[in-house]
């Protein structure tokens, strides 16, 4: 199911919040960085338009902790330059925490693992509206009942 924001909260996936970082700090890394090279300056201005109207963004622990693994390739001014990008952008949402335990009873788990299962548990907890380009995770979300929408098909 994929419905429009109407400024509703959204949960934001990994690949993503990656995406707002580095274009955050300079759009024009997004097609140079190896993690955002998928993406272009476009899909950083779609991304934006289509947060513009989010009443807030929200993360798991699990989520920040794979942008920040993501993040650990740059190098240099870059990577300092991403990482206060992070930080801010921590300062900005709303953290939820799902516990692995709760995730790893999950008949699913073996499948999606904790950070895509955390990620449905936040939603279900927060009534957000689920926004990733992982397309399976979409699709599970979608045949859950979620609202979800797949940045896949916006670009």
């Amino acid at each position: 199911m994929t419905q429009a924001i109407n400024n509703r909260r959204v949960l934001v996936d990994s690949n993503l919040l990656l995406l707002m970082i580095v274009g955050a700090v300079n759009p024009d890394w997004i097609e140079l960085y190896k993690r955002t090279s998928i993406y272009t300056t476009d899909s950083y201005g779609k991304l934006n338009e289509l947060l513009d109207q989010s009443s807030g963004l929200i993360a798991t622990p699990n989520i920040l902790t794979e942008v920040s693994n993501l993040l650990n390739a740059a190098k240099g001014t870059r990577r300092l330059r991403f990482y206060q990008g992070l930080a801010g952008l921590i300062e900005q949402l709303d953290e939820i925490y799902v516990p692995s335990d709760t995730v790893s009873r999950h008949p699913l788990f073996t499948g999606l693992g904790v950070t895509d299962l955390g990620f449905e548990e936040a939603i279900r907890q927060t009534q957000a509206i689920a926004l990733t380009d992982d397309a399976p995770l979409a699709n599970h979300l979608a045949l859950q009942g979620i609202d979800t929408i797949n940045f896949n098909h916006l670009r």
